[in-house]
């Protein structure tokens, strides 16, 4: 007798394979007790059967993936609210914009990013200004970028947000929106700036699982390349890696899988919001300040 089996080396591998798994079947396979059809292309036909229909089955309400109501007034006919993304360029930002666009709830009109002046990189991630650009370009979404010093204090880092904050204000955007998972303390610094300005915030992947979100953001086919690591937890091998369900099963069992206490930061170079693929090289590792940084070439730079 034959059986189907599976070996798994540890059990955040094991998730990372089911929630594939998952993924795959609800997504990708058809089935035959479905017109042969996947799931998610059923309910997609159904959502618009019965949206010409006007109401469900059962004349009651009902969801589809994606939070929308099967029999309510459709999306395309609501004004949508305006609102803008803090945009970092790593993975908790792109699934973030996936799962905002997936709702038709809200007109996302430009990305916010902060750049520390100094190296004309993204704070934290070390990722060149000209690849956070591309990224923009790529998503069809403007990019306005806050420029600070390395040494910036809380108060010109305040400071800088509300000018152009409130500039969007004033041009009809009411909400901010974030790729925050767990740190309260930093949604609660969020949202009381923002009311100060009239503005809200918006979480979309709030106190979601680390294991099941990034296990889903490899699924849904993002590509992104892990481009700095804190040396206290993660050793050199880990930086300039994949971002893929081998790292995953090789990360230390002490190491969040989505990294939300600092231990990686990444790049998203591809995935289903992107127009095109965005080139780059892998340059030079250093060791500053007890990160390991990648430096991330563009397109003209030379693969190592």
């Amino acid at each position: 007798m034959h059986w189907n089996r599976e070996v798994f080396r540890n059990g955040r591998e094991a998730q990372a394979i089911v929630e594939k798994w998952r993924q795959e079947y609800n997504n990708y396979r058809p089935h035959s007790s479905l017109d042969y059809l996947t799931p998610a292309e059923f309910a997609k036909k159904y959502y618009e059967g019965k949206q010409a229909a006007g109401t469900s089955s059962n004349g009651r309400e009902s969801l589809i993936p994606g939070g929308t109501k099967i029999g309510s007034t459709p999306m395309n006919n609501v004004k949508k609210e305006k609102g803008i993304f803090c945009w970092s360029g790593g993975k908790d930002s792109a699934i973030a914009l996936y799962e905002i666009q997936q709702s038709e709830r809200y007109e996302i009109v430009a990305l916010l990013t902060t750049i520390t002046e100094d190296y004309d990189r993204i704070s934290m991630h070390g990722v060149r200004r000209v690849l956070v650009e591309q990224q923009a370009h790529s998503l069809g979404l403007p990019i306005h970028k806050v420029f600070i010093s390395k040494t910036s204090s809380n108060e010109e880092y305040d400071s800088k947000m509300r000018e152009i904050l409130t500039k969007f204000k004033h041009n009809g955007v009411s909400s901010a929106v974030f790729g925050d998972i767990f740190l309260e303390e930093v949604r609660r610094y969020r949202e009381d700036n923002l009311s100060q300005l009239g503005m809200k915030g918006i979480f979309p992947i709030w106190q979601r699982d680390t294991t099941e979100l990034t296990s889903s953001f490899i699924a849904l086919g993002f590509k992104a390349v892990i481009t700095c690591v804190d040396s206290k937890v993660l050793d050199k091998r880990f930086v300039s890696r994949m971002l893929d369900e081998k790292f995953l099963a090789e990360l230390p069992v002490e190491v969040d899988p989505g990294g939300e206490n600092g231990e990686f930061h990444s790049f998203v170079f591809d995935g289903p919001i992107f127009k095109e693929r965005i080139a780059f090289g892998l340059g030079e590792v250093v060791l500053r300040e007890g990160f390991y940084f990648c430096d991330l070439l563009p397109k003209e730079g030379v693969i190592r």
